[in-house]
């Protein structure tokens, strides 16, 4: 055995290839310590070889150099190269702290910047997937790719409806048979009128979907505005015009969103029958007005008061 260990120091000395192994225990107040190898040596160490910017901790794998059964030039490898980021500095930074200052003394500082967050979440979600408000308009392309939804067919509802007008006036005027008996067209007019009931809730979906599409427009507002509201907060300019214009757009956009949904449901199950109420309420369950919609109406009128001057920062009082 004696000679088994006089074999394994003559192999440890300076010059041999580094080894690694594990720190076995670390005696703070003497700075001394032991390693074993991963070939089952140990190894005594003391702090002043001790190479790694963290506390010399009990487990930690190290790469160190033999030298007669003492570690030098210990190295942490592994976990022990994860070196801890001071971030104190960067919290001391001018810019950190006008950020923390802007979000304690206004309120229309972080409203932009949450508004800004929520373009990126889901404003419509379908049972083919969620939609923001940088994705929207691939919903409405494939709304108007399908006729049974409308989207905003005005013109063919107004024809619809001009020839039922025209069909009800013939059926209105007195009409003789054969052997000049009169015609009763009653139950002929009262499908006339359940068909013009009908199409009048398409065309009146119709036009609130062409409405609702155009306002639609103004959504791309929304994050362009919100970024010039933050600039104006950083750079110390007035910010009550921009923040009424960019409250009201948020405003605007969240209801077209309501109404555009509101349009496809209600023109699709606009129907003569029952299928139009059973493909309404399938449409009902499967298009859902999402979190970003809601969000961007509620910062809306959030910045709407906050510009107003009738809501205003509850850490303000603090600072």
């Amino acid at each position: 055995m004696d000679r088994q260990r006089s074999v394994g120091r003559a192999q440890s000395v300076k010059g041999d290839s580094d080894m690694k192994g594990r720190i076995l225990g670390f005696d703070a107040s003497t700075g001394s310590g032991a390693i074993t190898s991963e070939s089952g040596e140990r190894f005594t160490f003391v702090a002043a070889q001790w190479r790694g910017q963290q506390a010399i901790q009990n487990g930690l794998t190290v790469d160190f150099e033999p030298m007669s059964g003492v570690a030098t030039e210990i190295y942490p490898v592994g976990k022990g190269l994860e070196v801890p980021v001071d971030l104190s500095h960067l919290a001391a930074s001018p810019a950190v702290q006008k950020i923390r200052e802007l979000a304690m003394t206004t309120l229309v500082f972080p409203l932009a910047a949450l508004l800004l967050v929520a373009t990126l979440l889901p404003m419509v979600s379908t049972i083919q997937g969620s939609f923001s408000l940088w994705s929207l308009g691939t919903l409405q392309r494939q709304v108007s790719a399908n006729p049974f939804l409308g989207n905003g067919n005005v013109a063919g509802a107004e024809r619809a409806l001009a020839e039922l007008d025209a069909r009800e006036a013939r059926l209105q005027r007195p009409m003789t048979g054969f052997g000049g008996m009169p015609i009763d067209n009653g139950p002929a007019l009262q499908r006339v009128a359940e068909a013009r009931a009908s199409m009048e809730a398409r065309l009146s979906a119709a036009r609130m979907a062409r409405t609702a599409n155009a306002l639609l427009g103004l959504r791309w507002l929304v994050p362009l505005l919100a970024a010039v509201l933050l600039w104006f907060c950083w750079m110390g300019k007035a910010t009550r015009t921009i923040a009424l214009v960019t409250g009201g757009v948020s405003i605007v956009t969240a209801i077209a969103v309501f109404a555009y949904r509101q349009s496809i449901v209600t023109f699709a199950g606009a129907g003569e029958n029952a299928i139009g109420a059973m493909v309404s309420a399938n449409l009902e369950a499967a298009i859902s007005v999402a979190i970003g919609t809601w969000l961007i109406g509620l910062i809306g009128v959030a910045l709407v008061l906050a510009a107003l001057g009738i809501v205003r920062n509850p850490l303000a009082a603090r600072g």
